[in-house]
Parts: C-alpha cells; structure tokens; sequence
C-alpha cells in the first residue's frame, strides 16, 4: 500500500511539472492575446474586439486541435490518480489500531486500552446490587486494525459483559430497612409473595390496617445469578419483615367482684365465712389494638359499657371472745376441743370401718374457722402438715396421755409451747383428706388411738 501512495505521488509529480510547463507559454499567450483585445478596443470599439477575439479563438482551437486532445489525455490519469489517492487517505483514516476482548472465549468489545475493561468491570460492580463483579483472570487482550466506529466505550462494554456471562442476570431485589430479602425477575412476583406474608397475619372483622414495619424498597438492577428466585421462599421472607396489624376489637370480659368483711360478734374469735357470695360482672369492651407479627404489642381501650354490675362478697369475721367456760365440760377428763360443739355433732366414731383401715378418732363437724382449744394442760410435740391428716398438733398432757387435732384449717401453735386446758390452739377447717370441715381428734394411751367419746362424757352404747 505504501509502495502505491510512493508511485501514485510521483505520477502526479511528473504530470505536475509538465503541466507548469504548459501553464508558462500558455500564460504569455493568454497575455498576449489580452493586450491585443485592449488594443482593438481602443480603436474599432468593444463589439469589433470581441468579434475579433472570438474570430482567432476558433483559428487556434483548429490550428491546435491535436496539441488539446494530448493535453485532456495527460488531464485524466492525473485526475484518476488524484481521486485515487484522495480516496485511500479516506479510507485508512476510518481505521484504527484498538484491542480485542475476550471474556472466556467470548467478544465483549474493541477497545483502545486496557483501562477502558477495567473502567467497565468498575460500571458493572456499581451497578450490581448486594454483590462485587471480579472480572476472570483469563481475560484475552489481542491487538488488532479495525474501523474507529467499531471501538467500544466502558458503557458498551459493560453491557457485553452482562450479555456474555451466565453468572449476572437483571433482576429486582427486594430490601426490608437496606438488607437484601430476596431477588426475582420481576417485581410481580415480589409483591405477590409480600401480600401472602400480610395474609397470614390479617384477622376477621372490619377496620383493621395491614402494614410492614420495615422500610421496604424493590431495586431493579445486576444480581449473582444464584440469588434469582422464581419465587421467595414463604418461611424465610416472613422470618425478615415485621408486619403490623391495627385492629379495633369489641370483646366482653368480666368485672372482677370486691371482697367485703364485716365483723360478726354472734361468732367465736376466729370464725372467717362467706355469708354473701361474691358473682363478677359483665363488660363490653371496643379497643384499638396492635399486633406485630401475630404478638399483641399495644391495647388502647376506647370506651367500657357495663352490661352486668359485679355483686361484693361479704364475709363475717368472729370477734366473739371465748373463755375455757366456753368450752363443753362435763366434768369428765377431758374438754371438748370444738367451741360450741357436743355430741350432736359427732360424724363418725373411733372404730368405724374406713375400708382400708379402722377411724381411730371422733370427728366433730362445725363450720371453717371455728375454734379449737386443748382439751387439757400440757406441751405441744408435734405439729405437722401435708400428710392425711392435713395440718394438725399433738398434745402431751401429764402421764401417759396425749391428744390429736387435725384437718385443721390452721394452727396456732408450735412445738414445745406449753398451752393450758381451754387454751386456743387452731380452728376447723377441711385440710388433708377431708370431705367436710371438722375436727378430727383423738386420744391416745402410749401413743396407741383409744376410743376419745368416754374422755368426752359420751355414751359408747
């Protein structure tokens, strides 16, 4: 091509000088023939020197018709060689020296330096959402000559990057408060999976607002092809969004009644019983409540109508004093434990058959709470709890004597207390296995149950 651009110039060298040549006798003619045309001018007038110019023209043009056509067939390979040259100036112009591309064995582009791919894996990373594009190590940069219009820009290159590799895909991310949730191809099929995750949270009823708590955002952009989804998985984008469910409920509940005591002074100090029964209320109740994620977080009540006012339980406290008159004594041995009570109202006897076992005691029926007192002088040296006997005392008195009170609903002594006869020690009350309240006593010869109703002045017939 060289060797053509040098034969070409010297073509159009040569037919230059040889035209210059002609160029200086035809410009001493060309004078010449001006001086004349003035000449005439002056003396005949403008018409005569035209016509006398034209009359000589048409002479040299056919006394010279030979040395013109030589002169046009120099003119024309100039002017070939000319438009030749002008054209392959234009051509190569266009063309440029530029690098080859290829990301594994594929094109990505042309371009003019390796900075321009590096610029492009730069676009690529800023582009693509939740990860950091690393271009392969095998990159393949080859030199070649081809048209500047083909010389791609990083732009360009980065989307051929995009088109040549199955790693990157488009896609639309979703983001609860800036953290990637999940990617889908279409935002769609987001907002479909969103709706289903409301839907499990929502309730029956009217007036409820259904939102998240996050800051949710769907982004479109270049996502590592193993996080695109054809559908998020239902667990997981529940287990990241907070939804928030604001419902405004109409429920009943009850109106918890008052407990009133009231002194009773017909009854022994420490009688406690329920004289009226207490019943609760009934309310309606409209509130604003909140739920997050199934969890109720706040309760804001709106208004309470009363449907059923709430009756107050009295209780009747004893403050009657008692004394050791107070007690039963028939002068027998011992004295009845029960305050208030006598034969009338014994239950069952020493010896009665229990099916498993023989009752070894007298059982007293009274009401809860009712006193119970030592039926003689002596020392406490037991006090139990939680067996059959439910809470109970043993008494030793002097000899070989000693008394049992159990089921009862407290006591008031403890062990090694010296109490006196008539002396108040508990009250009745239906602990351990008991079916009513009572006081079940019993006396005892060497620790050994004897039948009590003889110590108490009761037949045994």
């Amino acid at each position: 091509m060289i060797t053509l651009f040098r034969k070409a110039g010297a073509f159009l060298s040569n037919k230059c000088k040889a035209i210059a040549g002609a160029g200086d006798r035809a410009w001493s003619r060309l004078v010449h023939a001006v001086r004349r045309f003035r000449f005439v001018a002056r003396r005949g007038g403008f018409r005569r020197a035209v016509r006398f110019t034209v009359y000589h023209l048409r002479r040299a043009v056919v006394s010279h018709r030979e040395g013109l056509q030589r002169g046009l067939m120099r003119l024309v390979p100039m002017a070939a060689a000319v438009a030749l040259l002008v054209v392959s100036v234009h051509y190569w112009t266009t063309f440029t020296l530029a690098y080859e591309v290829n990301l594994n064995g594929n094109n990505v582009g042309f371009v003019t330096s390796e900075a321009v791919f590096e610029d492009a894996c730069n676009l690529l990373s800023d582009r693509m959402a939740g990860a950091v594009y690393a271009a392969p190590e095998d990159v393949e940069y080859n030199l070649t000559l081809i048209s500047a219009d083909a010389v791609n820009n990083a732009d360009e290159v980065c989307a051929n990057i995009v088109d040549a590799t199955d790693t990157i895909q488009p896609a639309v991310g979703l983001y609860a408060d800036s953290r990637l949730v999940a990617v889908c191809a279409d935002e769609t099929t987001l907002q479909q999976a969103l709706d289903g995750v409301v839907a499990q949270y929502t309730v029956d009823g009217e007036n409820q607002t259904v939102s998240f708590a996050n800051d949710i955002q769907f982004i479109r952009g270049l996502y590592p092809a193993y996080k695109v989804q054809t559908s998020p998985d239902p667990d997981r984008l529940a287990a990241a969004l907070t939804v928030q469910l604001t419902v405004r409920e109409t429920y009943k509940q009850p109106i918890a009644y008052e407990t009133k005591e009231q002194y009773d002074s017909t009854r022994y100090k420490g009688y406690k019983g329920v004289v009226t029964k207490g019943e609760n209320g009934i309310e309606q109740v409209k509130a604003l409540v909140t739920y997050v994620n199934g969890l109720e977080t706040d309760r804001q009540i709106e208004s309470i109508t009363v449907l059923k006012q709430p009756v107050t339980q009295v209780v009747a406290i004893g403050t009657k004093q008692y004394t050791r008159s107070s007690a039963a004594d028939n002068g027998e041995t011992l004295l009845w434990p029960v305050v208030g009570a006598d034969a009338s109202n014994i239950s069952s006897v020493y010896g009665d058959n229990r099916g498993d076992h023989m009752h070894k005691g007298t059982d007293i029926l009274s009401p809860r709470y009712t006193p119970i007192v030592a039926s003689e002088d002596g020392v406490v040296i037991e006090v139990g709890g939680g067996s059959g006997y439910g809470n109970y005392c043993i008494i030793q008195h002097e000899g070989k004597l000693s008394t049992l009170y159990s089921h009862c609903d407290s006591v008031a002594v403890t062990e090694g207390q010296r109490v006196k006869r008539g002396e108040y020690i508990a009250c009745v009350g239906d602990t351990g296995r008991a079916s009513a309240y009572h006081c079940h006593f019993e006396v005892r010869v060497n620790g050994e149950a004897v039948d009590g109703r003889p110590y108490l002045g009761v037949s045994v017939n």
